[in-house]
């Protein structure tokens, strides 16, 4: 009797596939998706009233961080409250004394 043996094969073959084939198409839980990265921080606002006079004439000298940003010659370095703050926005505060 050759067929017990071959039809209890049988049987286990389709065992293994039917449980291969449930497993494929079940689906996976998607991924969680990573958090949105935090916004930068806006600049501080400026206070006019407290910051020092530009100590020198402004003509050819628009760019402000070009000697301020690491203190090139006399011109003092930007202090570290003010990273991150643009030439646009210097002059919002340090208008030209005299």
């Amino acid at each position: 009797m050759k067929t017990k043996p071959v039809l209890w094969w049988l049987a286990v073959v389709m065992l293994v596939l039917s449980v291969s084939l449930v497993a494929c198409n079940s689906q996976a839980p998607a991924p969680t998706p990573a958090p949105a990265p935090a916004p930068a921080p806006a600049p501080p606002t400026a206070t006019p009233s407290r910051a020092k006079p530009t100590p020198h004439e402004l003509e050819n000298r628009e760019t402000c961080l070009m000697c301020h940003e690491t203190g090139i010659g006399d011109a003092s370095a930007i202090p570290a409250d003010h990273a991150g703050r643009t030439n646009d926005l210097c002059l919002t505060c340090h208008q030209p004394a005299g």
